[in-house]
């Protein structure tokens, strides 16, 4: 074993260098917080790392997001030619799957999403105030990135949420002091460079209210471009394709 990372759900990931092996092919196995593998990772809980050789495999990390760190040294050419470079591998955490209900306030004239169930049941029975109601519209979660989620500061930012699957924006916007990070919310993919959806998911859409002189900046995030639409006409700023989810 070249070594292991603790997930905070207890289960364990250990970069494997089995020199016993027939294949002798650097893996990553899971094991779940009972000591088992985990049969929900890879194939009955092991993964292959194609492409490096066993004794060049170094070093593993967990992202804050999920996604496994593999620190690498990959060798080209041969005999006195031989180079070694560098590499870090990446690859995909746990897919947050579930139903990210939207909900809308008739007081406030904003927009809340959510794919925690306790959190969707508890909102339904009044805990986050008066005034929210689901709106009837929903999306999946899923895809190989995990959404930020972050929350107005109170007293500095506005009483609002904000999501983003980039990474650049998710730091950027930690650094700022009007936004606190809370979580990552549900998975997505992101949108091509073009701005359009891999086959298999949908695009969501997201409006801006454009409020931020008043502090109370929302979003709105639709899956129906007739709504997105519609809440253009009303005023709000579009910012297009924000990330593509499950059909």
């Amino acid at each position: 074993m070249a070594g292991a990372v603790l997930q905070p759900d207890g289960r364990l990931v250990l970069l494997l260098k089995d020199y016993a092996a027939a294949n002798r092919v650097p893996r990553l196995a899971r094991l779940t917080s009972a000591g088992a593998l985990d049969p929900t990772f890879g194939e009955a809980g092991l993964a292959r790392i194609e492409n490096v050789d066993l004794p060049f495999v170094r070093s593993i990390a967990l992202q804050p997001d999920g996604k496994i760190l593999v620190g690498s040294e990959i060798q080209t050419g041969a005999g006195g030619s031989r180079l070694a470079h560098l590499a870090l591998l990446r690859f995909q955490g746990d897919s947050i799957a579930g139903t990210v209900v939207i909900f809308y306030n008739t007081i406030l004239n904003h927009f809340f999403i959510t794919a925690s169930p306790a959190e969707q049941a508890a909102i339904d029975g009044g805990s986050a105030g008066p005034g929210w109601t689901r709106n009837g519209q929903s999306f999946k979660s899923g895809g190989v990135s995990r959404v930020c989620r972050f929350y107005g500061t109170p007293g500095v930012g506005p009483n609002s949420h904000f999501y983003t699957i980039e990474p650049g924006e998710c730091a950027q916007v930690r650094m700022d002091p009007g936004w606190h990070f809370e979580s990552y919310d549900f998975s997505a993919t992101p949108a091509s460079p073009d701005g359009g959806c891999a086959g298999g998911t949908v695009p969501i859409f997201r409006a801006y209210n454009h409020r931020f002189a008043e502090n109370d900046s929302n979003h709105r995030y639709t899956g129906s471009p007739n709504i997105y639409n519609a809440q253009l006409e009303l005023g709000w700023t579009p910012e297009g394709i924000v990330f593509c989810v499950p059909k």
